[in-house]
């Protein structure tokens, strides 16, 4: 073993060790009697025969638990602070799947946690738009603004699905990308007519993205011509984002699908052409991270509830605690909607059902959003008689359809092994009810807790039917 003369160190695989003392060492460095000695050896012997008892007393579930997570604490800062400075600031990123590998979970980044946070501010800043502009032209425009939304928010999952890296490089992308999304959020109010910003904030987010896109070019040869599509597609939509921000309304609109076109439907479509080309997603993670993103928008649709007025009568308290269930309900109905058996996932079942899923997310995301919107402004609205106004009611009623077609598309979008015609009959008539229970009240007005109460009782029932029919939790893959 090669040693240090001048330090007396032992160099083992290039790392610097010291030589353990035993009381021959001991005798060496320190002058005095052997009975000295002996007493520091005897008293070291003891502490650590001491030691060895306790430590060979059973560990409990949560010391084992406390104790991975420090050695894997200090795993990590001993291998961190092995790395030179540039191994910190430029790492390859990590592929998290390759073709013909196991899908195995992969857990979600803290990264795309704190992201998704952003999207609350910026659900509830759209929100307040189509509280003031509730015509078709209002809902229209925040339906656009929504969807460029979404689409950046796809493109950071898409990238986290198929790529993990911890270097510093980026962590600064990460930031930079997560202020543009802010910058994005701050303007949503503002509509169309004043997008130089937000357009502005969604081409930087591009930019971002195409550069983190090209450290995958750079560092990671098998992904190498995935990244090219993937800079050219992000370049042209930051690109044509900046184009946009001096053009009039119609023609930013027009600018606008473009970019959400060229995205996910053109440039990655393309890469799966070519097997070289293409990287597969890691499906547990995308599929998991949907699912996060639709616990956003109705958690936005609680806080529409709750924090925007206070319960001063029974009407209010109705409206809120009955517009709950009508949330809550949605949410079993989208868990419920998901398979157990990742097998039977529509992103893992063909390319044409994944897409489906994916699309039906953008309609049910915009109709959480406006049915908390309607329940808060039925909340503010209700007149001294607590009649329902027919633009609340519209509002209201017909995002909650469209949630509910939403979540039934993403269903039949994924493979059961069984489908009950029984509950897709109630699903049916639930809709239809909702749909034009307007015409079928020939004009009568409703009280407006009165509406809330009927229809939070019938996707309350839905929820029921689908438990007794077996597609509540726990069903398997036996699902109507």
């Amino acid at each position: 073993m090669p040693t240090d003369q001048n330090s007396g160190k032992a160099n083992v695989g290039g790392v610097e060790t010291v030589p353990e003392e035993g009381p021959g060492s001991a005798e060496l460095k320190v002058n005095g009697s052997n009975s000295s000695v002996a007493a520091a050896s005897s008293s070291r012997v003891s502490t650590s025969n001491t030691a060895c008892k306790k430590s060979s007393a059973p560990m409990s579930g949560f010391s084992k638990r406390v104790s991975a997570a420090s050695k894997y604490v200090a795993d990590s800062a001993r291998k961190f602070r092995q790395l030179s400075i540039s191994e910190r600031f430029w790492k390859p990123p990590i592929l998290r799947q390759v073709w013909g590998g196991e899908q195995e979970a992969d857990k979600i980044e803290w990264f795309e946690l704190f992201f998704d946070l952003i999207y609350v501010a910026l659900a509830i800043n759209l929100s307040h738009y189509i509280k003031k502009h509730t015509d078709p032209r209002g809902i229209f425009t925040a339906l656009m603004i929504f969807l460029q939304m979404f689409t950046a928010w796809e493109a950071m999952t898409m990238y986290f699905s198929r790529f993990h890296n911890r270097d510093v490089f980026s962590s600064m992308m990460s930031f930079i990308a997560a202020s543009a999304v802010i910058g994005m959020a701050i303007h949503v109010d503002e509509g169309i007519k004043k997008q130089m910003y937000f357009t502005i904030s969604a081409s930087v987010f591009r930019f971002t993205l195409a550069a983190s896109y090209t450290q995958v070019l750079i560092l990671v040869p098998r992904a190498r011509i995935f990244a090219q599509y993937a800079i050219v597609g992000n370049s042209v939509i930051a690109i044509i984002y900046l184009c946009s921000a001096w053009t009039p309304v119609p023609a930013t609109i027009v600018l606008w699908l473009i970019a959400s076109l060229l995205g996910d439907p053109v440039w990655v479509k393309l890469t799966y052409l070519d097997r070289r080309a293409s990287i597969p997603i890691n499906i547990e993670h995308t599929a998991e991270r949907y699912g996060c993103f639709i616990m956003l928008m109705l958690g936005e649709s609680v806080l529409a509830i709750v924090t925007e007025h206070n319960v001063d009568s029974w009407n209010d308290f109705l409206i809120t605690y009955f517009g709950f269930w009508i949330i809550y309900a949605l949410m079993k109905q989208y868990t419920g909607a998901q398979p157990h058996n990742p097998d039977n996932h529509a992103l893992r079942v063909s390319n044409l059902r994944g897409r489906v899923f994916l699309y039906s997310h953008i309609l049910l995301g915009f109709a959480l959003i406006g049915l908390g919107t309607g329940l808060k402004m039925i909340k503010l609205h209700s007149d001294k008689h607590n009649e329902i106004s027919t633009i609340d009611y519209h509002l209201f009623a017909y995002s909650l359809v469209t949630a509910l077609v939403s979540i039934n598309i993403c269903r039949l979008s994924h493979k059961f092994e069984s489908r009950n015609l029984f509950v897709w009959a109630a699903r049916l008539i639930v809709i239809l009810i909702v749909s034009f229970f307007e015409f079928m009240s020939n004009g009568a007005h409703f009280h407006a807790a009165t509406v809330i109460v009927i229809f939070a009782l019938l996707v309350v029932c839905l929820n029921l039917v689908d438990t007794v029919a077996g597609g509540g939790a726990g069903s398997g893959d036996h699902h109507p």
